[in-house]
């Protein structure tokens, strides 16, 4: 369970970046569903992983996901100007906080100019917003993986300046597909909300009680 973890863990951070173009509403919430499965996935994870979460909000160049696991919550908060932020994670009763610098951000992105976008044309509709179907290739390994986005939901800066810089996805994602070592994951959005978001939410204040650590030492903490 610990190394999926560390996997989704990661994924939480890649996907504050998720991809859009100039604002039109500047700030918004999404909440997904996160599905995992694959041959390489343990039933027990999977079983621990039902009913997860993940709540992205935006507000202009501030960014916070909260992803809610049975055994863990961490909230991450980034300031994409900067490329900046903080991840506070509260497992099992151990608290642990973690800074992110522009190079730790930039680590933990998705997306490269090895990756190339594949529009189709299938629609569908996803927590009542009707949604684009592309297909995201990565040319260096050759895997695809699905976007389900719609075209006229967007967010502001927040979620364009990180990772996920696909081109051509043109509009707020709702539902992805990703799979690394035989493990799949699936986030579909189950409500949206555009309208003003609180500012005291945004603050990248390490809260009393957090132990502060580094990235490196949170994975080899969960291994």
């Amino acid at each position: 369970m610990k190394k999926h973890a560390v996997f989704f863990l990661l994924i939480c951070i890649s996907v504050l970046g998720l991809q859009a173009q100039p604002a039109i509403q500047p700030e918004g919430k999404v909440v997904y569903d996160l599905r995992l499965s694959g041959k390489g996935v343990d039933p027990m994870a999977a079983m621990m992983m039902a009913g997860s979460t993940l709540e992205m909000s935006f507000k202009g160049d501030m960014t916070r996901a909260v992803m809610k696991m049975t055994i863990m919550k961490t909230t991450a908060i980034i300031d994409t100007k900067t490329q900046e932020g903080v991840m506070l994670m509260d497992m099992m009763g151990k608290k642990m906080a973690m800074e992110m610098k522009p190079e730790d951000v930039a680590q933990n992105k998705v997306g490269s100019s090895e990756m190339k976008v594949e529009k189709a044309t299938e629609t569908k509709k996803i927590a009542g917003h009707l949604c684009n179907l592309a297909y995201v290739v990565d040319d260096s390994t050759g895997e695809k993986f699905e976007v389900w986005y719609c075209p006229y939901l967007k967010v502001g800066q927040s979620a364009a300046m990180a990772g996920f810089n696909f081109e051509g996805i043109d509009g707020l994602p709702m539902e992805m597909d990703f799979s690394q070592n035989g493990t799949r994951m699936r986030m579909v959005a189950k409500s949206v909300t555009i309208g003003r978001q609180d500012e005291a939410l945004f603050k990248m204040e390490i809260p009393e009680g957090y132990k502060l650590t580094t990235q490196e030492e949170l994975q080899g903490m969960m291994r």
